[in-house]
């Protein structure tokens, strides 16, 4: 469910290229959701190229030329 809804987000452009996405804690909060399952929505967001991760930074819409 998170992920299906971050993915419509992004793709209806609410969360443009380069924007950070709603931390793992923000997320927790909103969908009353445990961490694993905050972690395994990012992870298929990432696993779609949909999203890169930035240690330390966050989470960020990937720009459509960037490459794993």
């Amino acid at each position: 469910m998170i992920a299906r809804d971050l993915r419509r987000r992004i793709e209806q452009g609410e969360f443009g290229p380069g924007i950070a996405l709603p931390s793992e804690a923000e997320l927790r909060w909103l969908y009353e959701a445990s961490r694993n399952t905050v972690r395994q929505a990012f992870a298929e967001l990432e696993r779609e190229s949909l999203v890169v991760s930035v240690q330390g930074k966050g989470r960020f819409v990937r720009h459509k030329t960037e490459t794993s």
